[in-house]
């Protein structure tokens, strides 16, 4: 039993993955190349240097048309050039013969899969992050409660180790089928399906399913025979007989599936549930039609049209009854304000039903899993078949609870128990990768033979990155032993080299997500003295909990009186002297809008600098070494587009000591985000915030809306109908928080973008807004 991270014990299965010499890594392979002896004179041959390879290799990866690289391998420099780089697994073609007759034959394109597996577990980049051997990981020593955080964590992996002879590894294979279309060009489009002569649709389809497992067979064929298993079928007696049971059964009528002969495969451990298509696509097919259906189309558009637009969420200003072209993206951004969004305009048991298949979405999602974590979704899923007769007595449903990825629902729960969290099987690389390997590409070609073409520069790409991935690792190892011949530091030099990494991912693209900037870094660089010429008060500092940033240079510098009259604080001046007040005393800061002070008092200073914007970055929740994306923080004074302004709403810890985010808003506070400023010659950021108060919920025990399950908040005003807002370090925020107004029955058609926070009193605090607040908010 090894001790894994904080409060895990980890138990690994015995006497398996064994190792033996004789294998070739990455680079034994790229020395091994026909042009290795040159290269150990010049590193970049066939190239004369760096330089010229890198201008090369922008040619290849900057998407010239093929006209553009036929010319310029046309030049005489260029053919005196022996291009030849070392390659990874090559591109094969194979024509397939179809049951059915084609429009053109079908050929398919793929990778030898066993060369691929290699290519992969060499890599040098990626094999910090393989590992072969199956797990149980405990909350405990004592072995009660299960966590499930990967496939190797699953029951799947440690069965099929079991069923392994001794030192046997368990490599597990990854599949994902996608299709796309390419119209950039021609206008039509190009799937990677063949085009049969037969007029029946449905006949269609089905020839179309068996081509597709034809293909995998073909393709996966390597992997099987690795086993070297057979597995005999059984053709059943009275063909008619079976088709009537086949459709009752609701068989598609494929008959030779391709991981029929694989061995230890089953299609109930491997197929599992996807995010994208069984969830995101379900809310989209399902529960947000049943909303429209029950709020109308008008209604519901006009409400998500007030929204207030965040920065890098999407907007729906214009309709989502009559969007077209919905993507993944689309599905999400709709889900993350639907259920404050039909608050008061459906029935209450309609409501939380809604709810409960939102909630179940986003608790699936997480990245590890414990027993009780799982006992959650499973109460969740039955709390949504205890409240779905609501969905047909509000007329949203008239058919039958017969919806596949409904049914399917119930079969998460075992499939994270068998093989781990269901976020590691996601589609995104393969959503992705057609864009970036196949749309963008396209654009580039000459409009024929796509299939070659695509083949072809899938391969050119793959030959660059490896070629950058050799020549870097080669010119850090040659760099170490200049370093040690001159009696260097060499530890300091390599700490230099990982410092480069992250622009050499940025540069070969090996992630399909962008690279977030980590203010945490930056922060204790700076707290640390490694930026001397930092402006202080510094621009980029961090709680133990939260890194706040903002620009060099403010976005205004001018009077408190003048900022009074700018952003509408008419009680600025003796915020600031409370503020002060409190400093001294060494008072929390609860934003009471007490006033002690001499309203008309002087302050130790008169002119201020002020910044519209304020970025916000947290850890994962639970990922706690891993940081979230940096969030964007607005305090706009009125302007003509915006005449009452823009203000976002946070989450302020009342003292300098916090435990959040481990107690949700407990101990904390919401507030409308009104002005960040600096004081001239002060070391030190503030914020004037307007508070809310939670609505206490006479039917719950705690203050969370049995319904909506949201906190529901007020602005919090004095008895002459004056808000309460006060002033608090920048450094006491938390967090982001997303407001949606509380509608009710009807809105008000006075409202508008613009207006509708301002005029709004009442606003459920959005915990569907992000995946990390909602984990906050509901431990």
């Amino acid at each position: 039993m090894d001790v894994g991270t904080e409060q895990e014990f980890i138990e690994t299965f015995p006497d398996c993955s064994n190792s033996y010499a004789g294998g070739l890594s990455f680079m034994d392979l790229f020395w091994q190349d026909k042009y290795a002896e040159e290269r150990r004179e010049n590193l970049y041959f066939p190239f004369a240097c760096g330089e010229e390879w890198e201008f090369l290799s922008w040619c290849v990866r900057s998407g010239l048309s093929m006209a553009a690289i036929n010319s310029l391998l046309s030049l005489t420099i260029i053919k005196r050039i022996s291009l030849s780089l070392p390659s990874g697994p090559p591109w094969l073609c194979k024509q397939l013969t179809s049951e059915a007759p084609t429009k053109q034959p079908v050929r398919l394109f793929y990778h030898p899969p066993l060369k691929c597996i290699q290519s992969l577990l060499s890599h040098p980049l990626l094999y910090p992050h393989i590992s072969f051997v199956p797990r149980k990981v405990w909350t405990s020593a004592a072995r009660i409660c299960r966590i499930y955080k990967d496939w190797l964590s699953g029951e799947c992996a440690w069965e099929i180790q079991e069923k392994l002879p001794r030192g046997a590894t368990t490599l597990g294979v990854v599949l994902s089928l996608d299709k796309t279309n390419i119209s950039v060009i021609s206008g039509n489009p190009l799937l990677p399906i063949a085009k049969f002569t037969c007029k029946d649709m449905r006949t269609r389809g089905l020839l179309h399913d068996r081509l597709i497992h034809q293909a995998l067979h073909e393709v996966l064929e390597l992997l099987k025979m690795a086993a070297q298993v057979g597995v005999m079928m059984n053709d059943p007696a009275d063909y008619r007989a079976f088709l009537k049971v086949a459709k009752a059964l609701h068989l598609n009528g494929v008959v030779e599936l391709y991981w029929v002969d694989w061995p230890l495969s089953c299609p109930a451990e491997f197929l599992h549930p996807e995010t994208l298509h069984h969830f995101h696509r379900f809310s989209w097919d399902h529960d947000i039609k049943w909303c429209i259906q029950v709020v109308t189309a008008p209604k519901i558009d006009f409400r998500f049209s007030l929204l207030q637009p965040t920065i890098r969420y999407r907007g729906f200003e214009d309709s989502i009854s009559n969007l077209k072209q919905v993507m993944g993206r689309d599905h999400r951004s709709i889900q993350r304000y639907l259920v404050g969004v039909i608050a008061g305009a459906v029935p209450r048991q309609f409501l939380i039903a809604i709810r409960v298949l939102v909630k179940f979405c986003y608790l699936v999602q997480a990245p590890r899993f414990s027993d009780q974590s799982l006992g959650k979704l499973t109460d969740v899923l039955k709390l949504f078949h205890d409240h779905k007769d609501a969905v047909t007595q509000a007329g949203a449903r008239k058919d039958s609870w017969e919806i596949p990825k409904l049914e399917l629902l119930q079969s998460v729960v075992p499939s994270i128990q068998r093989s781990g969290p269901v976020m590691q099987w996601s589609a995104d690389a393969t959503e992705h990768a057609h864009v970036r390997e196949i749309k963008v590409p396209a654009r580039s070609g000459n409009n024929r033979n796509y299939y070659d073409q695509i083949a072809h520069h899938l391969d050119r790409s793959d030959k660059c990155f490896r070629f950058d991935v050799a020549t870097y690792f080669a010119a850090r190892h040659e760099k170490s032993l200049l370093s040690e011949e001159d009696d260097l530091d060499f530890d300091q030099e390599d700490d230099h080299d990982e410092l480069d990494a992250p622009s050499l991912h940025e540069h070969m693209k090996i992630s399909i997500s962008c690279l977030s900037v980590n203010y945490f870094v930056i922060a204790d660089a700076i707290a640390h003295g490694c930026i001397p010429n930092a402006p202080r008060p510094h621009r980029t500092f961090a709680t133990s909990t939260t890194t706040f940033h903002i620009a060099d240079k403010p976005s205004l510098q001018t009077t408190v009186d003048e900022a009074t009259v700018l952003f509408g604080i008419t009680d600025l001046r003796p915020a600031l002297l409370e503020f002060l007040q409190r400093v001294q005393d060494q008072n929390v800061h609860d934003v009471s809008g007490i006033r002690t002070q001499d309203l008309h008092g002087q302050l130790p200073f008169d002119h201020i600098q002020v910044w519209y914007r304020l970025h916000v970055q947290r850890h994962l929740y639970h990922e706690d070494t891993r940081v979230d994306a940096p969030q964007t923080l607005r305090a706009f004074p009125p302007s003509p587009d915006c005449p009452h302004g823009l203000y976002d709403a946070v989450v302020i810890s009342p003292g300098s000591d916090s435990d959040w985010p481990r107690r949700g808003i407990e101990g904390h506070l919401v507030a409308q985000l009104r002005l960040v400023f600096r004081p001239m010659n002060a070391d030190y950021l503030l914020a004037y915030v307007q508070r809310f108060n939670v609505v206490s919920q006479r039917e719950s025990m705690s203050d969370v809306h049995p319904a909506t399950g949201m906190h529901l908040l007020r602005r919090a005003t004095k008895s002459n109908g004056t808000r309460i807002g006060d002033i608090v370090p920048v450094s006491h925020i938390r967090s982001v928080a997303h407001l949606v107004p509380s509608f009710g029955k009807e809105a008000h058609p006075c409202l508008s973008r613009q207006n509708v926070n301002e005029l709004s009193t009442d606003f459920w605090l959005n915990k569907f807004w992000s995946k990390e607040f909602y984990y906050v908010l509901c431990p």
